[in-house]
C-alpha cells in the first residue's frame, strides 16, 4: 500500500481509495452508457399499440372514407407508392389521390398478419398476407 504524508498535518494517508473510487466511478459510468443503449420500450405494448392505429385507420375509413383516414393518420413527409409505380409525397397529395378515382364511401377490412418492432422501438410496422 502505498503511504503519502501530508505535510500540514502530519497524518498519514493512502491513495489506493482514491484510485478504488475512480474505478467505482468509471464502472457505473459504464454500466450507466450500456443500459442506455438496451430498447427501453415494451415491444408487446409497442405491438399492442400499431395494432389498435390499424383498427382505428380501418373504423375510419368506414366511417369517413378513404381520403380522410389517409389524411389523418398520414405524417407530413409520408410518401406512398401506388400504381404504376408512382410516387405520392406529403399528406396533402395522399388525400388528392385517394379523393379523385375512389368511392367517397369506402369499406375497409384490415387485419394485419405480423406486426413487427425495431430493437430500439423507434419503429414499426405491419403486414397482411396477400394471397396469390
Amino acid at each position: 500500500m502505498l503511504l503519502l504524508k501530508n505535510l500540514t498535518s502530519h497524518q498519514k494517508y493512502s491513495v489506493l481509495p482514491r484510485v478504488k473510487m475512480a474505478g467505482w466511478i468509471g464502472f457505473l459510468f459504464i454500466l450507466l452508457i450500456v443500459s442506455a443503449c438496451k430498447p427501453s420500450k415494451d415491444q408487446d405494448a409497442i405491438k399492442n399499440e400499431i395494432s389498435e392505429t390499424e383498427k382505428a385507420f380501418e373504423r375510419m375509413v368506414c366511417e369517413q372514407g378513404l381520403a380522410e383516414a389517409f389524411f389523418f393518420f398520414a405524417d407530413e413527409n409520408a410518401v406512398i407508392k401506388r400504381g404504376s409505380d408512382s410516387l405520392i409525397f406529403g399528406k396533402e397529395a395522399i388525400r388528392h389521390y385517394y379523393t379523385t378515382d375512389f368511392p367517397e364511401k369506402s369499406v375497409a377490412f384490415w387485419t394485419p398478419d405480423f406486426i413487427e418492432v425495431s430493437g430500439d422501438g423507434n419503429m414499426g410496422w405491419s403486414m397482411e398476407n396477400i394471397p396469390g
